[in-house]
């Protein structure tokens, strides 16, 4: 009698094995949907918040002879930008001193020249 228990105790765990692999599958699936989605909504709230700080973000800048307050956004070849204690800009540009003109790149190396300032 006890040998037809483990016997059949055996078919039975033969026939529903693939239960366990399939409880793994959908497992593995909700982990990585579950992952996948909190990440897509991590990401949108990101792109949100960056793009509103760049259209609050302005500059004081001399356009058409005009002092002007321009986001960082429509800024353009040519303005000329009050270049305050803490302004930062991820631009290539050239400071417009008195008496030289020093260019800047976004990594930081410096090109003085000796020119004649408008």
């Amino acid at each position: 009698m006890c040998s037809d228990s483990v016997a059949g105790s055996d078919e039975t765990e033969s026939k529903a094995s693939w239960i366990e692999g399939v409880a793994i599958l959908v497992a593995v699936v909700v982990v990585v949907l579950v992952t996948a989605f909190n990440d897509w909504r991590k990401e949108r709230q990101f792109r949100g918040l960056q793009s509103k700080i760049e259209h609050q973000h302005k500059f004081a800048a001399l356009r058409a002879g005009q002092v002007q307050q321009i986001a960082v956004a429509d800024l353009l070849v040519g303005d000329i930008c009050h270049v305050k204690y803490g302004t930062t800009s991820n631009t290539v540009h050239v400071i417009v001193t008195p008496l030289s003109t020093m260019g800047y790149t976004s990594v930081g190396s410096v090109s003085h020249s000796r020119q004649w300032c408008y």
